[in-house]
């Protein structure tokens, strides 16, 4: 058996709210936290992951109490709510491949410990459980990336990095603003627009993703915290991706050898000392 894990699972009541900002496919932070608990649980060391969605559902919005101003004993002054957020909840399906350390070569153990125990774990807010197909083991990215669309006939997309993208950036224009610009353009446009500050043909579904947090200021001791720990203030991160096919996927993998950048690693570089957590695209080569 292989180096590539292949997990079939569906969740329900997913977070969906990935931040104020990003509302919809969940934060790469929330998928490697995700596999940071099978490793600590189950005993094993990855080198990356990657996931493949075939159904994404959004099950509607609901209004959440976030905190309470209390009120007087007196009926007609009870407690207000001070601030209300709009938790919004999906189902996913999909497929999630981990690239696992084999060197003892126990990975048929460890696909046994996975059926028996990864049911119920929390993903994201939701519930983890197990498709059809359970958890296979694979050789190579290749074959791991053929098994998906063994899933299901519906068809799978990665999330693919886009991030470099926003780098780009017109000249007096935000990320941000930059972000939501290409986010709402249309899908397929001409590429000689003069508002076009790179050449690309069509650039796909495009979303934002929460891959980080960055630290705004020092961290420090506070009154009254849980833990006796320094504390500091924090935001997330926002990337960019597009969602390729799986068909895409494979071509890319026949024509150049080596996988788009649709696999992820937890990569936090602390040079500059502001970086929290940080999710880091690669390529695997064949």
């Amino acid at each position: 058996m292989g180096k590539f894990i292949n997990i079939d699972f569906y969740v329900d009541g997913l977070h969906a709210s990935a931040n104020p900002h990003v509302v919809g496919l969940p934060a790469l932070t929330g998928i490697d936290g995700f596999v940071h608990t099978l490793e600590r649980q189950f005993g094993f060391c990855t080198s990356s992951w990657s996931i493949a969605y075939r159904r994404f559902d959004m099950d509607g919005a609901h209004l959440r109490i976030a905190n309470y101003e209390v009120g007087s004993n007196n009926s007609k002054s009870p407690s207000t709510p001070s601030t209300i957020l709009d938790k919004r909840t999906a189902s996913l399906e999909g497929v999630l491949i981990i690239e696992v350390n084999d060197d003892d070569g126990n990975i048929g153990k460890l696909v046994d410990s996975l059926i028996d125990g990864i049911e119920g774990f929390r993903f994201c807010g939701g519930t983890f459980m197990l498709g059809n197909e359970s958890i296979t083991a694979w050789e190579t990215v290749t074959d791991s990336l053929k098994a998906v669309g063994k899933c299901s006939r519906k068809p799978h997309f990665f999330m693919e990095d886009m991030t470099h993208i926003l780098n780009q950036a017109p000249e007096g224009l935000s990320k941000l603003d930059w972000l939501m610009d290409l986010i709402a353009r249309p899908k397929n446009y001409d590429p000689e627009n003069p508002q076009l500050a790179y050449e690309c043909e069509s650039l796909g579904y495009l979303t934002p993703v929460v891959k980080g947090y960055q630290l705004l200021e020092t961290p420090r001791e506070r009154q009254n915290t849980r833990f006796d720990l320094p504390h500091a203030y924090a935001e997330s991160v926002i990337g960019l991706a597009r969602m390729r096919s799986l068909p895409s996927v494979l071509a890319f993998v026949n024509q150049y050898q080596e996988t788009p950048v649709i696999f992820w690693v937890n990569d936090t570089d602390d040079s500059q000392g502001n970086l929290l957590w940080d999710v880091r695209s690669i390529s695997i080569e064949l």
